[in-house]
């Protein structure tokens, strides 16, 4: 399979990007490992469910979905509305949306996302909570 289904759920958990409370409660609280299911569709059939466990502190929170795609796609958009961040891109490879939300605490999210390249649609959507402190 390529690696469409990791990029989007990468967008989409990087699009938390602006998000100003999670990354203050991180900053005040020290990282925080989450624990993220991940249930990707390609074309409608489901092609992935998996659980994934990652560390995150503020500079992760901040960190904006453009250190992933970098020049390749320099029409992104980010939009912030209290805990929720949405996002848009317009890449030559590719086309996407999402949102991700957090709590108010910061301490569980949940999103999808769509993107769109080579005729195929990828569907995504993360559910994460945090389950214990960690170390970066």
């Amino acid at each position: 399979m390529s690696q469409l289904p990791r990029l989007a759920a990468a967008c989409l958990l990087l699009s938390a990007g602006g998000l100003m409370t999670a990354s203050e409660i991180s900053a005040q609280t020290g990282p925080q490992q989450y624990e993220i299911s991940i249930d990707t569709s390609v074309n409608g059939a489901e092609v992935e469910n998996r659980m994934t466990y990652m560390c995150m502190g503020a500079a992760q929170l901040n960190r904006p979905i453009e250190k992933l795609t970098g020049p390749r796609c320099p029409n992104q958009t980010f939009q912030r509305s209290g805990d929720s961040v949405t996002w848009t891109a317009q890449c030559a490879a590719a086309k996407g949306e999402g949102r991700i939300t957090f709590s108010g605490d910061g301490k569980s999210f949940s999103g999808e996302s769509t993107v769109t390249a080579g005729g195929k649609t990828v569907r995504t959507q993360v559910k994460g909570e945090v389950i214990d402190a960690c170390s970066l």
